[in-house]
């Protein structure tokens, strides 16, 4: 059966089923799409929708349109990227829970701003006032690991002898809350704290036991030579004074104690066992011969021995 192209109108012969079936006949593919470019589109396209949507912008005001099908379920609408990023800021933002709070520190009673974290909020004004909170909690109260049973006795022996559950820790590598859980299981009484030489406070704030460890702290600190105070010594429960780089540093301010030279005979021994690179400082090195000490290693041609005045 013979009929017309509905686009160019050439003549086609078409089957007579094709009549009933179809409403447009088209002589070829490419009749069919320049047709339908040109007739199925705006209001009469198959999946018209109503075309574009006037809405008005929540961060500027401005009026926009926006395609239907673009649109999802919201609150607020935004013309652009820079509105949106603009609007949603502080009290619009959806997980806006407040801002800025005052809280008083659990430790120092010190008052400090912080921000808002969920149900969670900061309790504690620095990560020194958080450490000294743990340990104060916690004193005493933990089973230390390190410690065999044997030497259970040397330690009670040193603390009444006066030595610091501090200074009797750093000797076996451990925290003093172990050595603290250990006279609390023999039942010792504990001393009155006062009676311990104090810590002092360096200029970088590192809190030292003698004032020559303050004096070479200043040192390293006023010549802007890193360096790590207290670390642990390789493959022992020792510690040294200082680290600085991969030098290890120990001040020999006691000797002349019995059980302080025979803890530094051993120290000295390890250190020439494994290895390891040692500085040695002397009292009377301090604080004038300490550039003669670190010059072989260190650049301290600016002098600062204002630092111990």
């Amino acid at each position: 059966m013979k009929t017309k192209c509905d686009y160019c109108g050439k003549e086609i012969d078409i089957k007579p089923y094709r009549l009933k079936r179809s409403k447009h006949l088209f002589c070829s593919r490419r009749c069919q799409g320049k047709w339908r470019s040109e007739n199925i589109r705006g209001s009469s396209a198959y999946n018209w929708r109503g075309g574009p949507i006037t809405l008005i912008c929540s961060g500027c005001g401005k009026e926009f349109k926006r395609e239907r099908d673009r649109l999802k379920k919201a609150n607020n609408y935004y013309c652009s990227k820079k509105c949106f990023n603009e609007h949603r800021k502080k009290e619009n933002h959806p997980n806006w829970q407040g801002g800025n709070v005052i809280r008083q520190c659990k430790y120092c009673g010190k008052e400090f701003i912080t921000k808002r974290r969920g149900k969670s909020t900061a309790i504690f004004c620095s990560s020194e006032c958080h450490v000294k909170w743990i340990r104060q909690k916690h004193l005493g109260t933990h089973k230390p690991k390190k410690i065999k049973p044997e030497e259970h006795q040397n330690i009670i022996d040193k603390y009444l002898k006066r030595i610091s559950p501090e200074r009797i820790a750093t000797y076996y590598g451990v925290t003093p809350g172990a050595i603290y859980w250990i006279l609390k299981k023999h039942n010792i009484k504990l001393w009155d704290t006062s009676q311990y030489p104090k810590l002092q406070e360096a200029d970088d704030g590192h809190l030292v036991r003698s004032s020559l460890e303050r004096m070479v702290d200043n040192y390293l600190f006023h010549n802007k030579i890193p360096h790590i105070y207290n670390p642990q010594i390789p493959f022992s429960n020792y510690r040294a004074d200082f680290l600085v780089g991969n030098q290890y540093i120990e001040i020999w301010g006691m000797i002349g104690n019995k059980e302080y030279d025979e803890r530094m005979q051993d120290k000295l021994k390890h250190y020439q066992e494994y290895g390891l690179p040692l500085i040695q400082i002397f009292p009377e090195d301090i604080p004038h011969n300490l550039d003669r000490i670190f010059a072989k290693i260190f650049d301290t041609s600016q002098k600062t021995l204002e630092v111990w005045e």
